[in-house]
């Protein structure tokens, strides 16, 4: 996108074009465009003081976060400039609040980092308490549970000496979500009992609404049914007391669904006739078509086949209407399914034609997302150095004035420098000759050496490809289709993949060592010996228990007694271990994700925050997690080169986001096709920028 010049550019132009001799009416030119420069409109906003730019932040970080984030980094010029540390500091928060609306929380902490020590600082602390619930609330997301609980707390005692009641009551709910998410549920339903308590005193009804679930689903992971029930039904009488008509087709849905799963036929038909009536009375054609859906649902448990048929085709009817592709998609699954059950085959046989024929055009749509990818400190860093030349062009405006003032002197100093530097060229020519003589030696030396270099990594490469498993091994004992898309950044690649039949069970393992080059290879080439020493030579068996071993085996060679360098080189790495004759999967993940896409959904099975190396958790184990497989399931592993990519229109990184969008948009393609389409897809993002990191993604398709 093309913008006007900057100050700072017209500063050079003066400058070249002084040197150049031009005449006087160069000047009256850059003293217009100067002017015109100067008098450009902006933004209202940023004209503003900054504790008016930072109130605008609070009405619009949640409805606006990037708009929010833009409006921030401004204050936080100014607020440089006045050297004022409460204004920096909420310069600060608010850009990482903004990051925390966008989806990228390991952003938001660097900014929240960035803010504590001026916030820290307040009188009242009631700022510095705000800091932490906002940090508290990124840990959460990143399920860094420990993390968000320790801020939680800490803002809570800062409240507690406030008579903020209805914060006291928001930080008593985030601490009672973060025990629930670590399953401590008693935990949980303690402090939500608090935090309903003072929101009922501050007669926050919604809030209390969403307590009441909240409640509701501990005491249904308790198995405290006839309470889970209670705390349902209250919130749903709260929503019919508020006369919440939007709020009750949910919860009408939801009783529905619980009293299903109680066996409790007539309840359950009973709320799911309700949230059919609250939606033809509110006249939204939306929540009409799910709850026809959901009461068909109820029908087609308890097998009464004709209404299910009946009120299934009444939600395909509205959703044709709307055209909402995943509304015909469900209920046109439904209906071919109940067809099948009441004998209708030719029917049953049409309806899942047309399902397969929406099922296409559903999932072939764009399902690339724009959340934003977590900025690195890199960027960060970046980013203030950006703020800091600005502060350099505002110095530079005012030269700029200065030198448009002394133009006609500066002249005639400028036609002397010209006549000085001419002659000085004339003498340094021939000495510049000389150099060149030996620059082009030094040249030839040079090239010859890195020939020689080349040839040595030409030659670890070769190396490297040997002790990398064959393809022919995979296809002949995976008893599986796969793919291996593998694409080194230099010659030679910190990524590594390996493969082996041991134990009745296939291992893969799908590999990032510390760097890349010549460094990334010779880890990469030392933990494919590790693996296959704790495999075959030591017969460990389990995922976790072999990364184990390797953690001991790099930290032994890496760190020898004796040392006084501490090395943190190591690798992340997801090594699975397949056992197709059981349909069983179990695997083991150091920082990088599994993900397994199943009936055109993906499911995320996070890793262990850790490497398999020297870490501050070095003594942890690392957790093996079990699969059931089934038929169509397709597995992916991968490391961090292919989301991490600098690309598309804006030079941005391609982001797991879009990665995962892809993979779902691929996953029933042949395994070969969809190597295929992934290189092509990393190709177009890259475009001509620079490579930036191994890239490494394997594909298992069970069949």
């Amino acid at each position: 996108m093309k913008s006007r010049p900057s100050k700072a550019g017209i500063f050079v132009y003066i400058r070249y074009h002084m040197r150049s001799s031009q005449p006087l009416c160069l000047w009256i030119c850059i003293g217009l465009l100067l002017s015109v420069n100067l008098c450009a409109q902006t933004d209202p906003v940023l004209s503003q003081p900054v504790d008016s730019i930072l109130h605008v932040c609070a009405r619009f970080y949640q409805t606006d976060p990037a708009r929010t984030l833009g409006y921030a980094e401004h204050a936080l010029q100014k607020a440089l400039r006045n050297n004022d540390d409460l204004q920096i500091g909420q310069s600060y928060e608010y850009m990482g609040v903004s990051h925390d609306f966008l989806g990228e929380f390991d952003s938001a902490l660097v900014y929240f980092e960035k803010a504590e020590p001026y916030l820290k600082k307040t009188e009242t602390q009631v700022q510095y308490a705000n800091l932490l619930r906002s940090r508290a609330n990124s840990l959460y997301s990143l399920s860094r549970y420990k993390e968000s609980l320790q801020d939680y707390l800490a803002a809570l005692e800062i409240i507690r000496k406030t008579d903020r009641k209805r914060d006291e009551a928001s930080l008593l709910m985030g601490v009672g979500n973060v025990y629930s998410s670590m399953d401590l549920k008693q935990e949980a339903l303690n402090y939500y009992n608090k935090s309903l308590d003072l929101f009922l005193s501050v007669r926050d009804s919604v809030t209390v609404s969403y307590l009441y679930t909240n409640i509701a689903e501990v005491f249904s992971a308790l198995g405290r049914e006839n309470e889970m029930i209670e705390y349902h039904r209250k919130a749903l009488l709260l929503k019919e007391h508020m006369h919440d008509d939007y709020g009750l087709v949910y919860s009408y849905k939801n009783m529905s669904e619980i009293m299903v799963k109680l066996n409790r036929r007539d309840s359950a038909l009973y709320f799911a006739y309700r949230a059919v009536a609250i939606s033809q009375k509110i006249d939204n054609t939306d929540f009409l078509c799910e709850s026809y859906q959901g009461l068909a649902n109820v029908y087609d448990l308890y097998n009464n086949l004709d209404s299910a048929n009946t009120y299934y085709n009444k939600a395909l009817y509205l959703a044709i209407q709307m055209k909402t592709l995943r509304n015909q998609h469900a209920a046109l699954l439904s209906l071919a399914k109940v067809l099948q059950k009441k004998g209708e085959y030719k029917l049953a046989l049409e309806r899942l034609f047309d399902y397969v024929a929406v099922h296409d055009s559903l999932y072939n749509l764009d399902m690339q997302r724009s959340l934003h990818e977590l900025q690195t400190q890199y960027e960060t860093d970046k980013k203030e150095k950006e703020i800091v030349l600005l502060n350099e062009r505002d110095k530079k405006r005012k030269w700029i004035i200065y030198s448009g003032i002394g133009g006609l002197i500066l002249l005639g100093m400028l036609s002397f420098s010209l006549f000085n530097r001419y002659r000085l060229k004339r003498r340094s020519a021939t000495e510049l000759e000389a150099r060149n003589a030996v620059i082009q030696h030094q040249k030839e030396v040079v090239e010859e050496k890195n020939k020689e270099i080349t040839d040595s990594i030409n030659y670890a490469r070769r190396i490297q490809q040997a002790l990398l498993t064959g393809d022919s091994y995979f296809t002949a004992n995976l008893g599986a289709e796969h793919f291996i898309f593998h694409k080194p950044k230099d010659i030679v690649s910190g990524d590594f993949y390996w493969g082996l039949q041991h134990h009745d069970m296939f291992y893969i393992a799908t590999a990032d060592c510390t760097g890349h080059g010549v460094p990334g290879a010779f880890m990469s080439m030392l933990n494919i010996s590790y693996l296959n020493e704790a495999v075959i030579e030591r017969n460990i068996r389990e995922p976790d228990q072999v990364l184990h071993a390797i953690r001991k085996e790099v930290i032994k060679a890496l760190n020898p007694h004796g040392t006084t360098i501490e090395s943190k080189d190591g690798m992340d790495c997801v090594l699975c271990a397949f056992n197709l004759q059981e349909m069983h999967l179990s695997f083991a993940a150091a920082n990088n994700p599994l993900w397994l896409c199943r009936n055109n959904f993906m499911v995320e099975y996070k890793p262990d925050k850790m490497p398999v190396g020297k870490h501050d958790k070095e003594h942890e184990p690392f957790t093996c997690h079990h699969v059931e497989l089934q038929k169509g399931d397709v597995i992916y592993t991968f490391t961090d080169g292919y989301a991490d990519q600098f690309g598309g229109e804006k030079g941005k990184k391609f982001k797991y986001q879009q990665l995962e969008a892809l993979l779902l948009s691929i996953h029933q393609l042949p395994v070969h096709e969809q190597a295929i389409v992934l290189e092509k897809r990393f190709h177009e993002w890259k475009g001509n920028l620079e490579q930036v990191d191994d890239v490494l993604v394997i594909g298992v398709k069970i069949i």
